[in-house]
């Protein structure tokens, strides 16, 4: 680091430079740091903000022409470009794949959702052109049965899509109570939930009750029970 102050460094001598920072040095001894400060804030004639609302629209406000030029002419072409160039091929990809092995890529990172939804589907199909049934029951009864196993399918769909809460039937009371403390006492939905549309509420619309939840173990009781006899 050069020293302005030494006379002599490299033969270069600037004394106007050495003048003034003696006397900002000399300035700064006298000066009372606090007052300083005060000082600069003073003379500070930039914009103050009460909170990040207020500086966003400030900012919008001087930048509203790079708004608006986003929306005519830069998201359209992104939107394009995005949906025909990297969405399209791998749609096609997945399609050719659930084609040839009954599931794609992008099924299994839901898996869950995935088969409650094929086997959903499978289940409703059966029923609606139903023939035969299991030869120890009736028509009538399987048809109930087959009932019960929609329900409980449907009900995993709808969790899944949180539209329900649901609870295990032997800690129904503990975990309902748990539930609607957390309803009552915490906005635990506000992170991820999106209020302004109406597709997605604040809370899941429906509440399972204790016979609910014991119709829904039934479904899976007659699943696990009649799983080879799901044919027609």
């Amino acid at each position: 680091m050069v020293n302005y102050f030494n006379k002599d460094v490299q033969g270069v001598h600037i004394p106007e430079l050495e003048e003034d920072m003696k006397k900002i040095a000399e300035e700064s001894k006298n000066k009372d740091p606090i007052e300083e400060i005060k000082e600069v804030r003073e003379n500070d004639d930039s914009r103050k903000y009460d909170d990040l609302d207020d500086l966003f629209a400030d900012l919008g406000s001087k930048y509203e022409w790079l708004d608006k030029i986003l929306d005519i002419i830069y998201w359209p072409i992104s939107r394009f470009c995005t949906k025909w160039f990297r969405d399209k091929p791998k749609e096609f990809k997945w399609f050719i794949q659930r084609g040839k092995r009954g599931y794609s890529d992008c099924d299994v990172w839901g898996f869950h959702h995935h088969m409650s939804t094929v086997i959903l589907g499978g289940l409703k199909e059966l029923r609606e052109n139903l023939h035969g049934f299991p030869p120890e029951i009736t028509f009538e009864e399987w048809k109930r049965i087959l009932d019960e196993m929609i329900y409980t399918f449907q009900t995993l769909k709808d969790v899944d899509d949180e539209k329900t809460a649901m609870f295990d039937s032997q800690e129904y009371d503990e975990q309902r109570k748990w539930y609607d403390d957390m309803i009552k006492d915490t906005d635990v939905f506000s992170t991820w939930t999106d209020y302004d549309d109406p597709k997605f509420p604040k809370y899941p619309k429906h509440v399972m009750s204790l016979e609910d939840c014991q119709r829904y173990d039934k479904g899976w009781k007659y699943f696990k029970e009649y799983y080879f006899q799901l044919w027609d």
